[in-house]
């Protein structure tokens, strides 16, 4: 999971893009994981893939394309990689924070969103254990 959420940021972060077979390759893995180690949630984790597919759509929608095919993508991952559909609206929230955090620091408002996406993952996966 941070293996591939690292090389998405960097590479959206220096390109504002991210190549698709990265995509693929990260959900073809943690699909696998779910499969080998963790049968009994996988009902869960594709009730969150489909919730972060749907927001983060809905989102790229009504900033008429401003959010990426990349950012609905990377949020399919992180539904496959194992945030709980309770724990979606903390780490949707995590990541806007931190975004707004760094246009504030900025002051440029065109910023790759992967970084940020990732970073809200990793932090509420890590909640996800004390909750």
């Amino acid at each position: 999971m941070i293996v591939f959420s690292v090389i998405m940021s960097v590479q959206d972060f220096k390109k504002m893009s991210v190549t698709g077979w990265i995509f693929y390759l990260s959900w073809a893995v943690a699909l696998l994981n779910h499969v080998i180690f963790n049968r009994q949630d996988i009902f869960l984790y594709g009730l969150s893939t489909i919730i972060f597919a749907a927001v983060y759509f809905v989102v790229k929608i009504l900033s008429k394309n401003k959010f990426g095919t990349g950012d609905v993508y990377f949020g399919i991952f992180q539904g496959i990689t194992g945030i709980l559909p309770k724990n979606i609206w903390i780490c949707v929230s995590l990541e806007t924070i931190l975004a707004l955090i760094f246009i504030l620091i900025k002051k440029d408002r065109k910023i790759p969103f992967i970084p940020f996406m990732a970073l809200g993952m990793i932090i509420t996966y890590f909640i996800g254990f004390i909750l």
